[in-house]
């Protein structure tokens, strides 16, 4: 419930967070992914229900400003007979992250949580450098 709230609470904030940052809340918006992970790894090492409400908090804030941004993306990059196709590849893409705590739980034996969510966080920092990347060139080529 944390998470969910505070994703749609965020929602309105970003288009504002956007300008401030000069189009970087996608960035902003992993690195706060990236944040809470570690969190949470932190709070499946400590068994620490503060913890895990922090992370939750911040994954939730993740959560909204991803999902914002990257749609502000697919509007940016697609024309209008294909705008409507797009955005519903991009929010089944971007919904799928739902079925992660499944794929946690079927891992579960194989390591443990923190390992796994330290795993995760790790795929995080390499969509963040990427995303950067790819902001930087796009913009030094424009």
């Amino acid at each position: 419930m944390l998470t969910l709230g505070i994703g749609a609470l965020v929602q309105p904030l970003v288009p504002r967070l956007d300008a401030a940052t000069g189009g970087r809340a996608g960035v902003v918006g992993l690195s706060a992914m990236l944040a809470g992970l570690l969190l949470a790894a932190a709070s499946a090492s400590a068994l620490s229900p503060w913890l895990g409400a922090a992370s939750a908090a911040v994954l939730g804030a993740a959560y909204g400003t991803c999902l914002v941004s990257g749609l502000k993306e697919v509007q940016a990059i697609a024309g209008p007979r294909d705008l409507a196709g797009l955005t519903g590849v991009y929010y089944s893409a971007s919904y799928a992250g739902f079925l992660l705590p499944l794929l946690l739980a079927a891992l579960a034996g194989v390591a443990t949580y923190t390992v796994l969510l330290l795993g995760v966080a790790a795929v995080c920092l390499g969509s963040l450098l990427a995303v950067a990347r790819g902001l930087r060139t796009t913009r030094a080529g424009a």
